[in-house]
């Protein structure tokens, strides 16, 4: 096929989807985006194969998203080429830079973040003090994030068992912490 003007126009919509995808990124801007999608679609139609039984929309819309894709990486190398900086110097400016006040807002988020892990432990304590296996399982597998197939076998429990007690333990905390 050939590219016309007809069929920019046909395909414009698909050229737009697939720029509006990748929207997010600030290395490229939206005209270079439509500029590769009409690119990609030019290639596309050079290329398309009626024999292979592939729908026109959908060999279109997979060369047009790849164009774009490349267009997107190539100016994010340049950026920082030009730039001479990588994007991890950026990252570490930005972590670095701190006001009183931030560092006043971490201070407060640390002393919350204190307070509810005590009276979360404070409720545990509570909760599972007739059960200390209720307590070592809800610790083993929602604090620390050991699998249930571990715990089945070192408690000696079963599946449903394991999962019935830790279920448990965290419906009641959660009605303990929300009395508070």
């Amino acid at each position: 096929m050939k590219f016309s003007i007809d069929l920019y126009e046909q395909f414009i919509g698909l050229i737009l989807y697939c720029c509006a995808k990748h929207t997010k990124t600030p290395s490229c801007c939206h005209f270079d985006m439509v500029q590769a999608g009409a690119l990609g679609l030019a290639n596309a139609l050079k290329t398309y194969d009626p024999s292979k039984h592939v729908p026109l929309k959908y060999w279109v819309y997979r060369i047009i998203n790849s164009q774009i894709i490349k267009v997107k990486y190539k100016n994010s190398r340049e950026r920082k080429e030009v730039s001479g900086y990588s994007d991890n110097f950026f990252d570490a400016i930005d972590s670095n830079i701190q006001t009183p006040l931030d560092n006043l807002m971490e201070k407060e988020e640390g002393e919350i973040r204190t307070s509810r892990c005590e009276s979360i432990m404070d409720v545990l304590n509570r909760v599972t003090k007739d059960n200390p296996i209720n307590k070592e399982l809800y610790i083993e597998r929602i604090l620390k994030g050991t699998r249930i197939a571990e715990l089945v076998s070192k408690y000696h429990l079963s599946y449903d068992a394991v999962t019935h007690r830790t279920s448990t333990v965290t419906k009641r905390i959660k009605e303990e912490l929300s009395k508070l």
